[in-house]
Formats: structure tokens, C-alpha cells, sequence
């Protein structure tokens, strides 16, 4: 997949494939077919394409494959073949309803970050090896803290047989109040999981295949009390980081990542649904539903909303109730909105739609005016810790995946959110852990120039 095309001109390219596909969406509103959406998206990866698994750029990519590229060519599919909408609420968006400010921003803000993050991170990669130790008895430790950490978890929200049972009641709504017992078990998870992927790069033979088997237990088995859908993929990431931070990007990697991606996504939706998405039609049509971000967005655009940092006192909602103060702000924008356009999932399930980080921009950032500034600084912090992680530094790459998967959570939210007052002290005590339980000699490059 490495580009053979010079830099500079892979970026001029970019650029011109962003201006035909804004010209279409100005000039030819309904000429806005799937398939340009389709073409521009994956003409752009690939001019700007990475060369290593974790590079942010890949996250990137399969955020807007998701949100920009699957919607809106499933709700053709059903819109031309006549398909049956099988769920309740029918066909939940009119693709071709959207502004021409929406298809606008969401293609820039695409394009914004291929270009940045290709820039950022112009130097060729190459495959390289960890070389380290791993302090006896520490993977067993954390093993064991996570693990009493889950059950006094489960227990404070409503005991196992709620869990079995009552899944997606209980996730939704039996947490409530244990938020910083939830974040202390999450973390635990992290590190033990991470630890646990050291432990299996550096095992060989049998060793390494019970090592494989074990930790694909112990991931599923945390992973249901978090989610279960996206928290086991991610924490398979993490325990594969220090494989994928060198893995070169192939077609073959690309495609087998995605099959699994989209296997593991429709297996997890239908025990997290009580097995209602219970066929591949019914959770095709489910998609247009779920990644709902720019439809959603949309909504703020027709509105006209463009302020500077009109909803940024929110993050400090939650420290403020913590600390006794009275407020009425919500804690989240995706909060606020649900509460505004869908008041029924806020009332009934404490759920919330999310809106993407467009969103926040232009609440908080003039949308594109102020923006790009404060997006361009995010894309720095995760640069910096991308190199230092590909130079050996095994605590800067457990931070690095951490915010790597993280990437999906940005895009799907916002910029600055509450919990950076809990990111940031508990990524200082997590570098300083890895630091301790691991003795890093560097890493020794196996292929590339």
C-alpha cells in the first residue's frame, strides 16, 4: 500500500480530490451519490495512506468509513432495492436531506486530518522489535487487582445474575453513582492487559499460544462488565500494541482487520441486545442507526449554531458536583442535545445520542474558524507520543494506544471532556506503573531502510 507518488504532490492530490468533491456538493446538490462519498473517502487514505497499523491516520479512516461511508450507502441500498426497514422506527435518516454545509464540513474536517497527520509524520516507518523485561510477579498482581476490582463492581451494581440477565438494563442504568469504581477497573484492565500482551511478544512456542488463550479469556470476561462491543476490541489492541505499533499496512492486514472488526461488532451487538440484532439484514439496517454522528450534526448545522466556547463550562460540571457546588449545567454536550432532540432516551434510559466532534467546534471553536488551532494541538500530543513510542519507549506506548483508540471517542465527541481531570493524573500514575514493572533496552529494527 506504500505510495510511490513524492510527498508534496500525494498532498496536492488530496486537496484537489477535497475541492471536486465540494464543487459536486455546491454545484449539483442530488449529483452527491454514495458512490462520490465512497470514492472521495478512500482516494484520500490512500494517496495519504500510513505505513504501520497504529498510526493515528488509520483510526481516522474507520471513523469516517463508519460514520460517513457505511450510512449513507446502506440507506441507498434499502432507498433503491425497496428493501424492508424491518426496525421499529423505520428509516431513521434522509441522506439526501442533509446541508450542503454538512457534507462541506465533514469532508474538511477528513481531509484536515489526513493532510496534518501525514505531515506530522512524513518520516518512512519501519518494522522494528521490543527488547525488554518484565518484572516477575507484576502481570499477577494487577491480574489479581482488576479481578477484585470486578467483583466489588458487580456487586455494588446489582450481582451477577443482573449482568446474565438483565444486560442491557443494568449497563445502562445500574452504574449510575460508580463512575470513579468503573474508571479504577477500566484502568486495571488496561494495564493488566497490557502487561499481559508484553508477555506474549516476548513468549515463543506452546507458551505463547496458552498466553494468547488465556488473555482472550480474561479480555471477554472484563470486557462484558464494560461494554462488551468496543471495550474488547480495544483492549485487544492494547494487548497487540506492541505488534501493530510496527505491523506495515497491507491490503491483506486492512481486510482481515476489517472482516473480524465487523464479525466481533455484529456478535457483540447481539448479546449486548439481548439478541434483537439477531440476523446480518436486521444489523445492516441497524448501522444507519448507530453511526448517526453527521445526520446528528446536521441538526446543529440547520439550527445555524456558530459561538465561541458557549457549552467548554461543562466540563467542569462533574468536579464541581463532586466538590459540593450547585450547578445546572450538563456535563457533556451530547447530554444537553439529547436532552433537547431526544428527550425520551435521556428520561427513560439515561442514554444519549452522540454528536461528533463538528459538533463541538461549532459550539466552542467558531466551527472551523478557531477550530483547526485547537484540533491542530491534538493532533501534535498524539504525534509526540506515536514517536516516542516507536523509539523504544514501551510507558509512551501504553499512553499512546490508550489515546489511539481514543481517536474514536474524540471524533465521536468532544475536543476537551470532563474526564481529562481523571485522564491526565491517571496516565502520569499508568507511565510510572509500566515504567516500573518494565525494563526497557531498546528496539532493534528488523526491516525498512
Amino acid at each position: 500500500m506504500q505510495m510511490t507518488i513524492v510527498f508534496p504532490i500525494r498532498v496536492l492530490l488530496s486537496l484537489i480530490a477535497y475541492l471536486v468533491f465540494v464543487s459536486i456538493v455546491i454545484l449539483d446538490r442530488e449529483t452527491v451519490h454514495p458512490v462520490f462519498v465512497v470514492a472521495f473517502v478512500f482516494i484520500v487514505y490512500f494517496l495519504l495512506a500510513p505505513t504501520t497499523l497504529l498510526d493515528p491516520r488509520n483510526m481516522v479512516f474507520a471513523f469516517f468509513v463508519l460514520f460517513f461511508v457505511v450510512p449513507p450507502s446502506v440507506d441507498y441500498l434499502f432507498v433503491v432495492y425497496e428493501l424492508e426497514y424491518r426496525l421499529p422506527w423505520g428509516r431513521p435518516w434522509d441522506w439526501s436531506a442533509l446541508e450542503d454545509a454538512t457534507y462541506i464540513e465533514v469532508a474538511s474536517i477528513y481531509t484536515y486530518l489526513m493532510i496534518v497527520f501525514c505531515l506530522f509524520l512524513t518520516q518512512k516507518q519501519v518494522e522494528f522489535k521490543y527488547i525488554f523485561g518484565v518484572a516477575k510477579g507484576s502481570l499477577m498482581f494487577f491480574l489479581l487487582m482488576t479481578i477484585c476490582a470486578l467483583a466489588f463492581f458487580v456487586y455494588k451494581t446489582g450481582g451477577i445474575s443482573s449482568w446474565i440477565f438483565s444486560y442491557k438494563e443494568t449497563f445502562l442504568l445500574q452504574r449510575s453513582g460508580f463512575g470513579f469504581l468503573n474508571f479504577v477497573f477500566i484502568m486495571l484492565s488496561n494495564i493488566s492487559v497490557f502487561l499481559l500482551g508484553l508477555v506474549f511478544y516476548k513468549a515463543l512456542g506452546s507458551r505463547k499460544i496458552l498466553v494468547l488463550f488465556l488473555a482472550v479469556l480474561f479480555i471477554f470476561f472484563v470486557s462484558y462488565f464494560q461494554g462488551l462491543k468496543s471495550r474488547f476490541i480495544i483492549l485487544f489492541i492494547v494487548f497487540l500494541s506492541p505488534y501493530l505499533i510496527s505491523v506495515p499496512v497491507t491490503v491483506r492486514t486492512m481486510t482481515f482487520g476489517a472482516a473480524v472488526f465487523l464479525v466481533l461488532v455484529f456478535f457483540f451487538t447481539y448479546i449486548r441486545s439481548d439478541g434483537f440484532y439477531s440476523s446480518p439484514l436486521l444489523f445492516l439496517e441497524y448501522t444507519m442507526t448507530y453511526f448517526n454522528a453527521f445526520p446528528l450534526h446536521d441538526l446543529i448545522v440547520k439550527e445555524g449554531v456558530l459561538s465561541a466556547f458557549s457549552t467548554s463550562h461543562q466540563l467542569l460540571a462533574k468536579p464541581a458536583s463532586i466538590l459540593g457546588f450547585e450547578h445546572t449545567w450538563d456535563f457533556d454536550l451530547s447530554v444537553m442535545l439529547t436532552k433537547e432532540y431526544f428527550p425520551n432516551d435521556w428520561e427513560s434510559m439515561s442514554a444519549t445520542q452522540q454528536w461528533p466532534l463538528l459538533t463541538d467546534m461549532r459550539f466552542n471553536y467558531l466551527g472551523f474558524w478557531l477550530g483547526w488551532l485547537f484540533v491542530l494541538i491534538y493532533i501534535a500530543f498524539l504525534c509526540y507520543l506515536f514517536s516516542k513510542a516507536r523509539k523504544g519507549s514501551i510507558p509512551f506506548l501504553f499512553i499512546f494506544v490508550l489515546e489511539f483508540v481514543r481517536i474514536f471517542s474524540v471524533m465521536r465527541g468532544v475536543l476537551v471532556p470532563w474526564q481529562i481531570f481523571v485522564y491526565i493524573p491517571a496516565y502520569f500514575l499508568s507511565f510510572l506503573i509500566i515504567k516500573y514493572c518494565v525494563t526497557v533496552f531498546g528496539a532493534r529494527r528488523i526491516t525498512g531502510d
